[in-house]
């Protein structure tokens, strides 16, 4: 008889004030677990920027950021979007092994004229 163990599915939620400068943001999240995977983010708009730029977002991990899965396209976020905006959510699909624990951060790279950061909501999906 087969065996089926099912993966747990979590969410984390948190906010970050982001884009104005092309950097890695440190976000109060940590990998959650030894042997996880982010499945994806959701980006929600809290206080809007300024500027009329747009700004590209990418997971990271640890104190020397390492990347986690691809970018995403650089008019992802609207700087200037009005509270509430939904984004839209990034696909990462990228195992973490062996760092639970490590600080994540979201890797901003800014297109156009954005002059103050955006703070935006972000929803991860994760599976164990």
């Amino acid at each position: 008889m087969a065996r089926f163990v099912q993966r747990r599915v979590f969410h984390q939620n948190t906010t970050v004030a982001c884009g104005a400068t092309d950097q890695n943001n440190p976000i109060d999240l940590l990998v959650p677990s030894p042997n996880c995977t982010a499945l994806e983010v959701t980006v929600t708009t809290k206080t809007a920027g300024t500027g009329t730029g747009t700004f590209s977002i990418q997971l990271t991990y640890g104190g020397t950021p390492t990347v986690v899965g691809l970018a995403s396209a650089t008019s992802f976020i609207d700087a200037d979007a009005a509270a509430g905006t939904v984004h839209g959510s990034l696909s990462i699909r990228a195992s973490i092994k062996d760092n639970e624990g490590a600080r994540l951060g979201i890797k901003t790279v800014k297109s156009g004229t954005v002059s103050a950061d955006a703070t935006l909501i972000l929803d991860f999906t994760w599976k164990e």
